[in-house]
Order: structure tokens, then sequence, then C-alpha cells
């Protein structure tokens, strides 16, 4: 999945642009972003990552991220 696939696929699941960042960390936000050939996905809270997650080479669906 390209960047722009991803973006795509937010836009159409309605997922506000601020609830994330790409390949940054942002205040109060889920941080999607690359270690090495690993994707990892935390959410990021005044400095303080929780819930890092690891994830292989291929992006997860979204649904990992934002659904229970």
């Amino acid at each position: 999945m390209t960047k722009e696939e991803f973006l795509d696929a937010v836009r159409s699941e309605n997922i506000r642009p601020d609830a994330f960042s790409l390949y940054n960390d942002s205040d109060e936000s889920l941080v999607l972003d690359r270690d090495g050939h690993r994707w990892v996905v935390y959410y990021s809270e005044r400095g303080c990552n929780q819930g890092r997650k690891a994830f292989g080479q291929r992006l997860i669906p979204l649904n990992t991220c934002w659904r229970s």
C-alpha cells in the first residue's frame, strides 16, 4: 500500500486527518512509522508513546488501528 492509497482509504473511512500522523511523532494522535523494514503503530500523548505494536513489511489493515 502506498502513502496515497493509505490516505485514500483513511478518507473513505471518514477518519479525521488530525487523528493520525505518518512518519512523525505528533501529540495526541495515532502514529504510523517505519522502524527498519517494519511498521510501528502507537498512540502519542504528551511525549509518551503508548501501546506500541510492530508489524511486518506490509502496512496493517486500518481496522487494526481504529477499531476495537
